[in-house]
């Protein structure tokens, strides 16, 4: 519940206009100020929260009483106007070697693909660090929800190459690294290494894009990575000059407090009723493969018992049955199918390897035109083609 003898600030601190609302012990205030008046004070919001208390506390004091506020809240485009007026600090870009250009390939996106002339923005970083560093990722499944990746590590990076490349962008006056290497999302030790050494080197302003934004896609999390270093020097900056500004308490009390997460709540646990356990149900038998008859039948559009009397009667026929096996399937494209071939399930394919040539010929030369004259005539002309194309001498 908020204190009735507190105040409470809500600024936005534009590009032109500083805009505070303010409750107070007396009612609510609204002030408007411009945002940069150096001429008159330092900073639009500290101006205006000193200028509220005091004519709400008639106390003129040079300093703003932190113990009067109870919260501040501020939206502010100093960001946005940076990074508009590239205005943010000296960037370096850190990456796995061989990709030093890859932010300024991207990803071919165009907003115009018709021009003719095409200008690209300036990358934020002005060098490129390459790492001879890089790790594989291994497709595997574990237990674990959500899935852990595992990586296999093919070059780690050296620590005393990495110290020579960062001391290098040191001496160039170099402010603010961007390291984002690959694979750093599910990896990120080889990222904590680099960053390591630019702490010893003395960077203030370090980010890690496992940390920024652990995520796949180098290109997104790298773009995101360089920003969040070209602009949070500035930043940093700003709140530190902001907090300064307030007497009568330590400036991390003005720190953005941590966002309250709220312990899990334990589910119930469930209460397992006495029910009987059904019987298992007998799967239902497999049917056996079709017989001769059938396959046959299904072919010439006759009925199984047709063809046991006007087919397979024959005596050539009946002993031949493989082969007529393998006829069927060169009509049907059922090879893979199985049949009852005499007292073993077979499929077509299996019957045709054991066939015997002379038996093909002898039932090909009774059979062949008997059998044509009772095909549907959409499939005459695949029968006929097929039989042309039948090589005796390879079976």
């Amino acid at each position: 519940m908020a204190d009735p003898d507190k105040f409470r600030f809500s600024i936005d601190r534009g590009g032109t206009f500083t805009d505070i609302y303010a409750e107070t012990p007396k009612g609510p205030k609204v002030l408007k100020l411009l945002s940069d008046n150096p001429d008159h004070y330092p900073d639009a919001p500290l101006e205006g929260i000193r200028r509220i208390i005091q004519e709400v506390s008639g106390r003129k004091t040079g300093g703003i009483p932190y113990d009067s506020i109870e919260w501040i809240r501020m939206g502010t485009t100093v960001a946005t106007n940076a990074l508009l007026e590239r205005k943010g600090a000296r960037t370096a870009l850190i990456i796995t070697k061989g990709f030093g250009d890859l932010l300024q390939i991207g990803k071919q996106n165009r907003p115009c693909i018709f021009d003719l002339k095409i200008i690209k923005p300036e990358p934020l970083y002005e060098a490129v660090v390459e790492i001879n560093e890089r790790v594989n990722p291994v497709q595997e499944l574990t237990n674990t929800i959500p899935p852990q990746p595992n990586v296999n590590i093919l070059r780690s990076p050296d620590r005393e190459t990495v110290r020579h490349q960062l001391q290098a962008l040191r001496q160039r006056g170099i402010e603010s690294l961007a390291i984002a290497l690959m694979h750093a999302h599910i990896f990120p030790d080889h990222e904590l290494l680099v960053g390591q050494e630019a702490v010893k080197l003395g960077f203030q302003y370090i980010s890690l894009s496992s940390e920024v934004m652990p995520r796949a896609r180098l290109v997104d999390r790298g773009h995101t990575t360089c920003l969040d270093a070209y602009l949070n020097p500035l930043i940093q900056n700003y709140l530190k000059s902001f907090r300064e500004g307030f007497a009568g308490g330590s400036a991390k009390k003005l720190e953005p407090e941590p966002e309250h997460v709220p312990e899990p709540v334990p589910e119930p646990e469930p209460v397992f009723e006495s029910t009987p356990i059904p019987e298992p149900v007998p799967a239902p038998p497999t049917p056996p493969p079709p017989t001769m008859p059938e396959v046959m039948a299904e072919m010439l559009e006759l009925t199984p018992d047709m063809v046991a009397s006007e087919i397979l009667s024959q005596p050539t026929a009946r002993a031949s049955v493989d082969v007529l096996s393998e006829l069927a399937a060169k009509i049907l494209d059922r090879r893979d199918m199985h049949v009852d071939a005499g007292s073993r399930d077979m499929t077509l394919e299996g019957i045709v390897r054991e066939m015997l040539k002379p038996i093909l010929r002898e039932w090909l030369d009774r059979n062949l035109p008997y059998l044509i004259e009772r095909l549907v005539k959409k499939e005459i002309d695949l029968m006929v083609n097929r039989a042309e194309r039948l090589d005796l001498d390879d079976i």
